[in-house]
Order: C-alpha cells, then structure tokens, then sequence
C-alpha cells in the first residue's frame, strides 16, 4: 500500500565510529560532496515545500470546515483539553531526544533503540498522568466536561511516541517525500473522519476523533515506509547523552506549552470558554501561515546546519539565504492578513467568528517576527546550543506573564497584544544573541530583511486605501477577492522593481531542482553501523 523503501539496515550500514561518506567529505571540503550536500538541500527543500502545502492546505480547509460546522465555545473546551495533553507531549514529540538523532554526526543502531524505548516510556507515564490529573484539571478550570476529552486525548501521547524516532530519521536523511506522504494522506483520513462526526452532530467531540485519527494514520505511514528500525539494543551512555540533549531541547518546547496553557487559562477565567476559542482561531491562523512559509525553511534548514557546523562561512551563507526566502514571502502574507481580517474571517469561518477579528489582526502581527525566529531558534539546535535555546525561552515566557497581568482584564484581544510586544521585544535579542553565539555578521540580513518589511508594509498601505475606495454594494466574497487581487498585484510589482536579487535566488534554486538528477536520498535512513 505504501512505498517502502528498499533495503536493510545491515546492507545500508558503516563500521561503527565512522561517519557516513557524506559527512566525512564535508569535514574536508570536497567540491563533489559538498554539491551533493546542496543538492540535497534543495531537494529537502522542495519536498519540505510539497509536504507544507499539500497537508497544511487540506489541514486548513478542515479547520474552515469544522469551523463553520462548531461553535466557538467547542474550540474552546477541545483547546483547553489538548493544552494539558501539549505539556507531556513536548517532552518528546517533534524535538527533544529526537533532534539528538539528527544532530548527531554518527548514529548506530543502539542510538535508535535507546531513544526510540526512551520515548515510549516517556509517553506511557505522561499517559498514565493525564489520566491522574484529569479529574482535577477540569473542575479546576471550571469545566467539568475536560474531564472525558483529557482521557480521550491522552491517546496521543503513545501514539506521538511511536512517531518521534522514524519522523526524525527520514528528516535526517532529507526524505521529505516520504513525509509529505505520512503528511497528506494523515490529514485527509482524520479531517473525513472529524467533519463526518460534526455532520453527525457530536459537536466538540468531532475534533477528538479528528486528532485521534490522524495520529494513527500518520504512525501506520512511518512504520510501513521504511526498513524496520534497530530496537533490540540500548545503552546507559547513549541515554545520558540523549537525555541531556533533549533536556533542554525540550524544555524549550514545554516552555511553549505551558504558555498556551497560561494564554488559555487566563482567557476561560477572564472572558469565558468563547474567548478561548477566538484565541484559538487566531493562533491557529498564524501556525497555518508558519507551518505553509515558514516551518519547510527551517525544517530543512536544521539537519542542513547540523551538517555544516564546522564551516561558519557557509552556515551564515545558508542562513542568509533561507531568512531572505521565507521573510520575501511571508512579510506580505502576516501583514496582508492582519489588515484584511475584518473581511475574510467572516467569510471564511462564518459571521459566529466575528467577534475573533481583532484577535486575529493582532497575532498576524506577532508572525512577523517568525522568518528570522524560527530560523534562529533551528540554527541554535542545529549547533548543539539546547541550553542557550531553552534559557531564551524560559525569559520569553516569563516576559509574557508579566506583560498579561496588566492586559488580561481586556479579554482576549489583551492577550493577544502582550503576545504581540513579547515577540517584538524577544525577537531582536535572539537575533543577537545568536549573532554573538555563532560569531557572525548579520547585518546583512538586517538589510534585507528590512527592505523587504518595507515593500510589504507598502503593500499593506495599498490594500487599505483600496478598502476605503471600493464599492460598497460589492458582496463580501468579491470585496475580499479584489483586495487578495490587489495586494497581490501591488507586491508583485514592487519586488520586480526593488527586490530583484531574493527573486533570483529563489529561481536559481528552483532551476537547480529542475536540472539536476535530485530524487530523495536512499534509504530514507541515515546510515548506521552494523547490528552485530
């Protein structure tokens, strides 16, 4: 049913202690392998870009479904419950001791075992905890009906767990298309699943079968993609090195989560279980934009970094151009978003979201601070440098506490602005911090980044005139598509005129995909010593 790769572990291995070929000829220098390295690059890249735009725009157009289906007050219970399970599972999913694998130059089969059994054990315990807690965590909230979503959403945690190890080894070894599979086909089993229960009625109920289904999809993909993984052996060291890693990689992670759960809580408490889900609509449309602009530069960008680490000219070459590529594309968009909520937030989601416009103009705002955050924050792991990762955003969390006390009594929209003036602030010194960190001159970056602010804000300055100026018997779904029109065609024309060279660049990668005979690394697994 799924394309499984070829081969075994043993017939792809190295002797252990040796780096794979491709590592050993970076370390030196050679041109040949060094080209190959791009070209993986850009192949990783545009399947990154594949797998972003194929799940995250069926993702999107389930959410715009259930959306239109549920009400506001159901986004709010389900965003509370998934918030408790959200604790437990950045403790290990989509990071952690997972990223040990990738960043590590040279993984054996006792590396994979041990993470992959460090993992599961983590999730069995954080499961067993949900359920503990779940009749206390509701009632607490005021909401006695978290109590069964808790338990049912629990399920993930295993599930995740099952996940981590084989999602981080095709992510090491740039084979993005078999992702971009696991991606898509999760999305569209789980969203028929959710809008046919929501059709059916069960209201809130839809998202947990929506979750529940996609995570087992997604799991049965991974393990039915590739060679079975090495988990007979483990071993105490690689454990106090994994755990060590994934400490404070995760930290960073649980760091975000317990921000949700702040954001959330204060929200239900404040302004009631509805301003939780305006929130949750705002913050899902900025992780919509990330995860489609931003989120394939940076996934790519990571194991890239890891790869290259000991060449800081080409690190900072590689940075450059990957901020310059997502920032040309997603200034426009955040700034294009914000300024035309008040027309396609009740086009899209239902006139019964109304109420979440400023919200959601507000943290499209905040997402102008992710092209270059985002990058950071990966360049950072791809180092190595978790400690000075999870410290940042220890200090950017408590930031954002300090900042809600005096904001939370306006609602939901008051939590949106000290999200937004904690990005504002935070991003800057990241920026420098890890400019000083890795010794690089970022003031190139700076510039260009910059230039392209300004020709987005411009274009927002356009799109607002022309609301003020258009027909008003237009109906809403023509008003929206001829301001989209306009913004469009105004950026458009202004990078043509100031912007030329990121164009450029974005072309030439794309023209090298298109030249050379980049197909996706094979095995989809890194290489790894020998079982015996």
């Amino acid at each position: 049913m799924f394309p499984r790769l070829k081969g075994s572990w043993q017939r792809h291995g190295v002797r252990p202690g040796v780096a794979g070929p491709s590592e050993r000829s970076i370390a030196r220098g050679s041109v040949g392998d060094l080209m190959m390295l791009k070209r993986r690059l850009t192949a990783g890249a545009i399947w990154s870009f594949v797998e972003a735009w194929t799940y995250r725009l069926c993702h999107l157009a389930v959410f715009v479904l259930l959306a239109r289906l549920l009400a506001p007050a159901d986004f709010g219970l389900a965003s509370l419950a998934m918030v408790a399970v959200m604790l437990a599972q950045s403790l290990f999913v989509s990071g952690g001791c997972s990223e040990f694998l990738i960043q590590k130059r040279d993984i054996q089969p006792v590396d994979i075992g041990t993470v992959f059994w460090l993992q599961v054990s983590i999730a069995g315990v954080a499961m067993l905890l949900c359920i503990a807690l779940a009749p206390i965590v509701g009632p607490a909230l005021g909401y006695p009906d978290l109590v069964p979503l808790i338990l049912w959403f629990a399920a993930l945690l295993p599930l995740s767990a099952l996940a981590a190890v084989p999602d981080a080894l095709l992510r090491r070894s740039f084979a993005f298309r078999t992702l971009a599979l696991r991606s898509t086909l999760a999305v569209v089993v789980g969203g028929a699943c959710g809008i046919g229960f929501a059709l059916s009625g069960f209201g809130v109920w839809s998202l947990v079968a929506f979750h529940l289904t996609h995570k087992v999809v997604e799991v049965a993909v991974l393990w039915c993609s590739q060679p079975l993984l090495p988990l007979r052996h483990t071993s105490s060291a690689v454990l106090r090195e994994a755990v060590g890693f994934g400490a404070y990689s995760s930290a960073s992670r649980l760091l975000q989560s317990i921000e949700q759960l702040i954001v959330r809580a204060t929200a239900s408490v404040i302004a009631g279980v509805s301003a939780v889900g305006y929130l949750h609509l705002g913050r899902s449309t900025l992780d919509e934009i990330t995860h489609l602009l931003i989120n394939p530069f940076s996934r790519v960008a990571m194991p890239a970094f890891a790869a290259i680490k000991a060449d800081p000219q080409r690190l900072q070459t590689v940075l450059r151009l990957t901020t310059e590529a997502s920032a040309l594309i997603a200034f426009p968009c955040f700034l294009g978003l914000s300024v035309t909520a008040s027309e396609w937030v009740p086009v899209v989601f239902g006139h019964h979201w109304t109420n979440a416009v400023g919200v959601v103009q507000i943290l499209s705002l905040a997402g102008l601070t992710y092209p270059i955050g985002n990058l950071d924050v990966a360049l950072l792991r791809g180092l190595g440098r978790v400690r000075l990762e999870a410290k940042l955003s220890f200090a950017a969390t408590l930031l954002l506490v300090a900042l809600m006390l005096p904001l939370a009594p306006f609602g939901a929209e008051g939590i949106a602005w000290a999200v937004l003036i904690r990005n504002l602030f935070v991003a800057p010194v990241r920026f420098a911090v890890v400019a000083r960190y890795a010794a690089m001159d970022r003031r190139g970056e700076v510039i260009a980044a910059a230039r392209l602010f300004l020709l987005a804000v411009v274009m927002a300055a356009v799109v607002v005139a022309w609301q003020r100026i258009a027909a008003p018997d237009l109906t809403d779904p023509v008003r929206l598509a001829a301001t989209v029109g306009v913004g469009v065609a105004t950026y458009t024309t202004l990078l043509a005129i100031f912007a030329r060279r990121p164009l450029t660049q974005l072309w030439r990668i794309v023209r090298s995909r298109q030249s050379g005979e980049v197909t996706e690394p094979a095995p989809a697994v890194p290489p790894v010593a020998s079982d015996r």
